[in-house]
This record gives C-alpha cells, structure tokens and sequence, in this order.
C-alpha cells in the first residue's frame, strides 16, 4: 500500500443487521458495512465509542445473552444521527481508503473477498456506464485503487482484475467495447446496469 497510509481494519461481526465495521482513530471516522451490501461511513465517532463496537461483537461472539451490534448501533448512533453525519460510500472507496479485514476475523470466507472486489470492479464500471465509456483493466484497476503500482504489498495486479472480468463476463454482468483510441474495454451489460440501478434505488428508499 501507499507508505505512510493508514490501514484501517474491517471487523467482520455476527449481526442481521451489520456485517463489518472499521475505524480510521487519525480522523475520527467509523465506517460500517450493512448487511444489505451498503456501506456508510459516519463522522464524529470517539474511539471509546468505537471501542463499544468491539467490546459487544466480542460478547456476541461468546454468546453472552442479549448481545447485539445492530442494537447498539441503533441505540447510540441511528437515533442520534444529528451527532454522526454520514455518507454512503462504495465498495471501490473500500480500497482507495485503505481497508483490510482484521485477522482477529477467522470467519470470512473466500467468497466474501470475491464478492468485496467483484462489487469494486462493477462500481467502477457503473459510473461510466452512463458516458457509454468502457474501461481496460489497468484502468479500473487503478480507479478501484485495487492496484496502486508495480511491487505494491498486498494489492491485486491488473492480471487479477482481467481474470475478475473475464468472469463477470461469463455469467453476463460485464461485456466488451473498444474504449476511445481504439483498445479494448470493458463495460457493464444493460440487464446488469439496469439491475443495479433497482437495487440502489430500493436500498436508498428503505434507508430514507
């Protein structure tokens, strides 16, 4: 990763409302990603009220009693939203601010990582879909921040992202285009567009 850039861990929690958490203690920042694939990021959030996070994930793992994240989280931050301005951010901004999970997490399977960076790879693709622009690998790779350069520690390569691609492209979600000077791209497929378009559009109404 870039040098001197904070690595903010993503604790992966037992909860049907919440799937992961973090915290960025040099800004203040606690980012929490919802079991329905939304990520948010929420300002203003001490470290000792993150630090109730952690605590009470550590309680729902060893299955004290009325243990729950979701509560918590509903207790002391959604119904006091006016102390916590948020924003929904996507799954690429997982990378650009540089996300990890936490291997105090031994649950998260291989196809979580799948799903974190396919759902990277299609926001990308999402954004310019409208500018009917497609995108090679290196490109999306770059603007996932999935690959931030040659010898990067702990980041994809460009050759990973394609392999991605040519999946999405298998099961229809990706196809291919010639990007501006004449090289090929990769752009969304309209059913995939359109299908994204739905889920965010229900997502934003259920969260309003």
């Amino acid at each position: 990763m870039e040098k001197n850039k904070t690595i903010i861990n993503l604790y992966q929690v037992e909860s049907s409302s919440i799937n992961a958490f973090g915290y960025d203690q040099d800004n203040n920042l606690m980012y929490i990603k919802f079991r329905g694939g939304s990520l948010y990021e929420y300002r203003n959030v001490t470290r000792k009220h993150f630090d109730l996070f952690v605590k009470e994930a550590d309680r729902r793992d060893k299955g004290v009693y009325g243990a729950s994240v979701g509560k918590l989280f509903w207790r002391t931050m959604r119904k006091k939203a006016y102390l916590y301005p948020y924003r929904k951010i996507s799954y690429a901004d997982l990378f650009r601010l540089g996300f990890k999970y936490s291997p105090r997490v031994l649950k998260r399977s291989i196809e979580e990582d799948i799903e974190i960076i396919e759902e990277a790879i299609l926001d990308v693709l999402m954004r310019v879909y409208e500018e009917e622009r497609y995108l090679g690998a290196k490109k999306i790779s770059s603007e996932t921040g999935i690959c931030r350069g040659r010898w990067t520690v702990d980041m994809l390569s460009d050759a990973v992202v394609a392999g991605f691609l040519n999946k999405l492209q298998e099961e229809k979600r990706v196809c291919r285009g010639k990007q501006k000077f004449g090289r090929g791209g990769w752009g969304l497929t309209d059913l995939e567009y359109q299908t994204r378009s739905k889920k965010r559009f229900f997502e934003n109404s259920s969260e309003n």
